[in-house]
């Protein structure tokens, strides 16, 4: 069975520290929660790859999965994916925009009995 390979923005922080930082493996396992072996494997593959701090402005985690990880599926992962709070909030707005104007119009012309009928309070 082969190991789980490392999330992309743990990988990105194991180099910061490194490289950056100048941190020991030991304590970037304690900070990483990643094993020791699994630090070690990184840095000999980025020194193999050549890699200094910072990364190129150019290289998302699919790039750098596929330098790290050249055999396996570079898609990225759904369990990070950002939210889509703006569109969603966006519709919400709108509805509540477009409830809101119909309303002030309902009473505007005096169909108390509408906009009562339409909350709910008058059957």
């Amino acid at each position: 069975m082969s190991a789980k390979r490392t999330a992309m923005r743990k990988l990105r922080e194991v180099l910061r520290l490194s490289f950056s930082a100048g941190l020991a493996i030991r304590q970037i396992s304690a900070s990483t929660k990643i094993s020791v072996g699994s630090i070690r494997n990184i840095l000999k593959l980025a020194e193999q790859l050549k890699l200094s701090w910072p990364l190129p402005e150019e290289w998302d985690d699919q790039t750098l999965a596929l330098k790290f990880y050249p055999r396996s599926d570079a898609r990225p992962s759904a369990k990070y994916q950002d939210p889509v709070w703006l569109k969603s909030m966006g519709v919400m707005n709108y509805l509540f925009l477009r409830k809101s104007l119909w309303m002030w119009s309902m009473l505007r012309s005096n169909h108390f009995g509408l906009i009562l009928r339409y909350c709910g309070l008058l059957f």
